[in-house]
């Protein structure tokens, strides 16, 4: 069963059909970032715990598809030399969930405020914050161009005035090519567009990305009418720009349900980074804590990234963090990128923080009583 379009001069009617594949049973192995999107587009979705919970018969038969195909990486003999025969017969969804997902973002009826993400933690944070807002991920927009066929539908929509003439309100967040959005522009021509950097430009959005070539992009989204504003939570690339400086910011009355009288914690940290090194900045400041109170070593949380699949959401994470009578949080790209989510958290959790940025000194809400 394939999505259905309805369309007519007063607009779009775009019903979400779910993909059934009649004969094959569609998995995703426990933890894969996309999960949400297949339970989203497919009829039957199995959640299986790894390669070696999917069977040799399966496989060789073709009756099972895989929604993504992971990484190598931990992997045992036989989980990898299945997860090599799962390539070479191409028994992957992987296309079929990317028309289906840029089918919905384009043509689908999400209300008048909407934010699309370009991945899945970047929506559960903006789900959680954005009250009133459809959060929707878009996966594969570096990819776009591949859906030829979805880009001339759009065009001959836009020639028929088949279009949807609603007023509203859609943030296109870290976007790293153009064609969606104008894609976007003429199914809803009456909507505000805005395009939103939660990341730094240099860096932040991959190896796959110029900063140059994002910053004539959006000049040229903006002086074509395509775009109504750009904004980034970083000062420099506002300016560069030519756009906001907007910080990232939170949902105070989220916050509220999150910051609870009790502390399990002296302070909680994360530490990102896939090899640990973030963690090597609190090494004065734990020791010296460890140095004034002996016997607090149980009270100091701290973990690194862990595996696929391990991952808490969101939510989860701010429930374990409200435990914590400090946040921490340190830089992650260098001393001129804006603040993280963290720092609001912090502030509107009535926290106080430890951090290596500097650029908190020049907030209005710096104080030394509060900020170390």
């Amino acid at each position: 069963m394939s999505n259905l379009r309805f369309w007519s001069k007063n607009g779009i009617k775009y019903v979400l059909a779910k993909i059934n594949i009649k004969g094959v049973r569609v998995q995703v192995i426990e933890g894969d970032p996309y999960l949400h999107l297949a339970v989203r587009y497919f009829e039957a979705v199995e959640v299986v715990s790894g390669f070696d919970a999917i069977s040799w018969l399966d496989i060789i038969l073709h009756w099972v598809r895989l929604v993504n195909i992971p990484g190598r990486e931990g992997l045992g003999l036989f989980a990898a030399l299945k997860r090599k025969a799962i390539r070479l017969f191409n028994l992957t969804v992987n296309d079929l969930l990317a028309r289906a997902n840029i089918g919905d973002c384009l043509f689908g009826n999400h209300g008048s405020k909407v934010i699309f993400v370009t991945a899945h933690v970047h929506g559960l944070i903006y789900s959680c914050h954005s009250p009133g807002f459809r959060v929707l991920h878009v996966k594969d927009e570096l990819r776009f161009d591949r859906f030829s066929d979805i880009l001339n539908e759009v065009e001959c929509l836009y020639a028929a005035g088949c279009v949807d003439k609603d007023e509203g309100l859609t943030v296109f967040t870290n976007i790293r090519q153009d064609r969606i959005v104008r894609a976007y522009r003429k199914l809803h021509p009456n909507r505000r567009i805005i395009v939103r950097y939660h990341d730094r430009l240099f860096d932040g959005l991959g190896d796959r990305v110029a900063r140059q070539g994002i910053v004539d992009m959006l000049s040229a989204l903006c002086a074509g009418g395509v775009v109504d504003e750009v904004e980034s939570y970083y000062r420099a690339d506002a300016e560069m720009m030519g756009g906001l400086y907007r910080p990232n910011g939170v949902d105070p009355k989220r916050m509220v349900v999150f910051n609870g009288s009790t502390r399990s914690a002296l302070y909680h940290f994360i530490d990102g980074s896939k090899d640990g090194s973030r963690r090597k900045a609190l090494d004065s400041v734990r020791a010296e804590i460890f140095r004034i109170y002996p016997c607090i070593k149980s009270w100091v949380r701290e973990q690194t990234l862990p595996k696929i699949g391990a991952w808490m959401t969101y939510e989860q994470y701010l429930l374990e963090s409200a435990g914590a009578e400090i946040v921490v949080d340190l830089v992650r790209l260098g001393q001129d990128e804006g603040f993280s989510y963290r720092i609001p958290e912090a502030l509107f959790g009535n926290r106080k923080i430890i951090t290596n940025r500097m650029i908190l000194r020049e907030e209005p809400f710096y104080s030394p009583e509060r900020v170390f």
